[in-house]
């Protein structure tokens, strides 16, 4: 089955997408925290990590905290289908404040050396989610820790009559070699297994 349907299914990408979910931190760690850390950086950040390690559930996170903190805000995503700046995306960061962008690596080169000189140019943040560092800001590595995945898990069948033991949670994201995303895909295939019974 698809992970993208059945919205009864609380491992569905309704529910586990970046839309859907916020980043869940280890014990210790907060979003208040992490974004002062990056407002240090004078809020230029690379998020770094493999496919499923939550990257863009972060930069959502972390978009919505700065949005909390009243600066203005801009959020443009890329994948294999847009590869391009939006039409208008200088006037975006003509204001100041954070763009946060999704899918770094995805962007050609020459167009993300444009969006770097261009947020330094008018004082704008920039965060990046990105899968290897780009070397325009600093890199803060981003890796799903197995407890607060199976934290997350736990979160998600709180209105269900589904159980999953922490430890088969931990078991499932060592399985897809730490990729939340996969790992959540397969205990949706488990749920609708057992929804079917």
């Amino acid at each position: 089955m698809s992970p993208f349907g059945c919205a009864h299914n609380p491992f569905s990408t309704r529910h586990t997408g970046p839309d859907g979910t916020s980043y869940l931190f280890p014990p210790g760690q907060t979003i208040e925290a992490f974004a002062d850390a990056i407002a240090a950086e004078e809020w230029r950040a690379e998020l770094v990590g493999p496919h499923g390690a939550g990257k863009s559930t972060l930069l959502r996170t972390l978009f919505a905290e700065v949005e909390r903190r009243d600066l203005p805000t801009v959020l443009f995503s890329f994948n294999d289908q847009r590869r391009r700046l939006p039409f208008g995306w200088r006037r975006c960061i003509a204001r100041g404040g954070v763009c946060f962008l999704d899918g770094g690596e995805v962007l050609p080169a020459f167009a993300l050396r444009r969006l770097d000189r261009a947020t330094h140019r008018h004082g704008c943040g920039l965060i990046v989610t990105t899968h290897a560092p780009l070397g325009i800001a600093p890199a803060h590595q981003v890796t799903p820790d197995p407890e607060t995945f199976a934290l997350l898990v736990s979160n998600l069948l709180i209105d269900t009559q589904y159980v999953v033991s922490d430890e088969h949670a931990m078991q499932i994201l060592l399985a897809h070699g730490g990729d939340a995303r996969e790992a959540l895909w397969a205990l949706y295939d488990e749920f609708e297994s057992f929804a079917v019974e």
